[in-house]
């Protein structure tokens, strides 16, 4: 199997536990994304990062350390609260990847969605803000107009919920192993 090298950008521990059972089940190097010099001695880069905001964290920093990365195999796993299968939530991570990546990168990334955790008290305050002031906006609109993203912060607001689930893993490894034999 070639050189995989597995990247993460965590705020809250998350994407690092994917990164870590990723890394575990091939048997590959894991970084931070903060500790990537160059990817030159790896075929293919996973990078597993949190996702706030519609922003993949640390992604566009990474893809301007490691300007490599545009001759190597990417795959790009984002980690959030909201349903990895929901339509538009794909159709914005794909949207954003689009505009951050050069064409060529992004007609060859692989990309995933996986589903996150949240602990409200483990927040930072800035975050807990943030959340407070959108939990409140949506808390005024009548049910029936929240899309389904929008429910999952309501109902989780204040609490503790995770929703991490390996087995997600399994077809990325899959898919890993069979275009790095």
């Amino acid at each position: 199997m070639s050189q995989i090298l597995i990247v993460y950008a965590s705020k809250y521990g998350t994407a690092r536990r994917y990164a870590t059972e990723l890394a575990n089940r091939l048997n590959s190097p894991v970084l931070d994304y903060r500790k990537v010099t160059d990817t030159d001695s790896y075929d293919t880069v996973v990078y597993v990062g949190a996702i706030y905001a519609g922003v993949i964290m640390g992604l566009g920093q990474t893809l301007k350390k490691a300007p490599k990365l545009f001759k190597k195999r990417v795959f790009v796993l984002s980690v959030g609260l909201v349903d990895p299968a929901d339509p538009e939530n794909v159709r914005q991570i794909r949207s954003y990847l689009e505009e951050l990546s050069d064409p060529v990168l992004f007609e060859k990334m692989k990309i995933y969605h996986l589903s996150g955790a949240y602990t409200h008290s483990g927040l930072s305050l800035k975050h807990r803000l943030m959340m407070w002031f959108v939990y409140n906006q949506l808390k005024k609109k009548p049910r029936e107009e929240l899309t389904p993203s929008m429910q999952t912060l309501v109902l989780s607001y204040g609490s503790r919920v995770d929703h991490v689930d390996f087995q997600a893993l399994d077809k990325i490894v899959s898919d890993l192993r069979e275009i790095t034999v």
